[in-house]
């Protein structure tokens, strides 16, 4: 893939074509590219997801080696003339980095856990029967995996800021 570097987190991909003086060059070499600003982008194998961190793209703009292109133009007497210009050619490296996600909040991460399990008008039925003698258990059941879902989010916490 071919490329303009942007910045060190934002590259712009080059058309599948060019218009070079009126003619249009479809698959141009590398040498065309780097005239234009596109250059050959490295890819990067992209790491395995960590708990905790997200992971962004990066781009760095290296020096390359020379090339050369030519230009070859014929005007209405079909006479040619040849154009060569020099270019330094560079390419783009992607690269990955792991940026650590901001710390949990631990009432987020209680409720969030009870949601897996229970809506809020589950929550609400559960609550409102719970002295009735057939729906204890039902609240019971629930309260015990709130408490789990407590002491998750504890963990949770623990962990990030081990990582």
């Amino acid at each position: 893939m071919f490329a303009k570097f942007i910045n060190e987190t934002q590259i712009e991909k080059a058309p599948n074509c060019i218009n070079a003086n009126g003619s249009i060059i479809v698959n141009p070499s590398k040498e065309q590219y780097a005239a234009g600003g596109y250059y050959e982008v490295i890819e990067a194998e992209k790491p395995e997801k960590r708990k905790w961190y997200d992971i962004v793209v990066k781009y760095t703009l290296l020096d390359g080696e020379e090339g050369s292109y030519t230009i070859y133009k014929t005007d209405e007497e079909d006479y040619t003339t040849k154009e060569t210009f020099f270019v330094e050619l560079k390419t783009i490296q992607k690269s990955y980095e792991y940026v650590k996600q901001p710390q949990p909040n631990y009432s987020d991460l209680t409720v969030g856990y009870i949601r897996e399990t229970y809506s809020i008008n589950d929550e609400i039925a559960i609550l409102r029967q719970k002295d009735s003698g057939a729906k204890k258990s039902d609240f019971d059941d629930y309260n015990t995996y709130c408490e789990e879902c407590k002491q998750r989010a504890s963990k949770d916490i623990e962990e990030w800021e081990k990582a």
